[in-house]
């Protein structure tokens, strides 16, 4: 005998959610009712708690703690690696010249808030005609490395403080 039974069309099925969207929206119905600075209020009431526990220096040793796991995760030269990667992307956002100008800003910086206790700046021969190089390279327009761009800040930062060989004038 055949089923004669004729389904529903009218009712849709249950749509499933993932628990990716499912907490994204408890998250925005929280909001909502609650107001986007509950989050803030109850994050800071959880770190304070969480402070409590730990104690003194409680956070710096959980951060020393990761940080050794994700030293092994990333193995030997992975921090570099990262530090490059990081550079790279500041280098395509602002451009090379950006760490000739804040290696010049905090060479002074440092250099200035107590000339006799901050290491001289100095600058060789030999760096002076690496600077050269990386100048006409920069005159000509070329796109600088992030150790040229840097060298040219260090650079800027000796001529700024008056100094060449580590000699004063």
């Amino acid at each position: 005998m055949q089923d004669k039974r004729i389904p529903d069309e009218r009712k849709p099925e249950p749509k499933t959610l993932t628990t990716a969207e499912a907490g994204r929206k408890g998250g925005e119905k929280v909001r909502e009712e609650y107001g986007p600075d509950f989050f803030r209020r109850i994050g800071t009431k959880g770190g304070q708690a969480r402070k409590g526990q730990l104690g003194p220096g409680g956070f710096t040793e959980l951060g020393m703690k990761g940080g050794e796991v994700r030293k092994k995760q990333l193995g030997p030269g992975g921090y570099q690696a990262l530090g490059k990667l990081g550079g790279e992307k500041v280098k395509e956002k602002y451009g090379s010249q950006f760490y000739a100008e804040i290696g010049r800003k905090g060479g002074i910086a440092s250099w200035t808030s107590n000339p006799s206790t901050a290491k001289r700046p100095q600058l060789s021969e030999a760096d002076r005609e690496k600077v050269d190089r990386i100048r006409a390279k920069q005159a000509r327009g070329e796109e600088l490395t992030t150790e040229e761009a840097g060298l040219l800040g260090g650079a800027k930062r000796v001529e700024q403080a008056g100094l060449l060989d580590g000699k004063l004038p």
